[in-house]
């Protein structure tokens, strides 16, 4: 099998954009001179970590006993449904 591969033309920078990269380059000139002053600054003191927090839950708060009864509830419906379900398939 035979592929047709493209060729990739790259095009020559134009003068143009040679004298604005020149111009780039000689405007970046008094990088060197704040790199010196950044140097030359006061070095930060560090500062404490601060204490870890109780993580704050974002809903109600429900007891162990109001748990039961929603359990008992979620259990009761299981039942239920599970045992229409069988009637159903009974009586078709």
């Amino acid at each position: 099998m035979k592929f047709k591969i493209p060729e990739i033309k790259i095009k020559k920078p134009r003068k143009a954009d040679e004298q604005e990269s020149e111009q780039v380059v000689e405007e970046n000139d008094g990088a060197e001179e704040i790199l010196d002053e950044l140097e030359g600054t006061q070095e930060i003191p560090e500062q404490p970590e601060p204490e870890p927090e109780k993580p704050q839950s974002r809903g109600m708060e429900i007891s162990e006993s109001q748990l039961r009864t929603i359990w008992a509830g979620e259990i009761g419906f299981g039942l239920i449904m599970a045992l229409a379900a069988i009637v159903i398939a009974f009586i078709k």
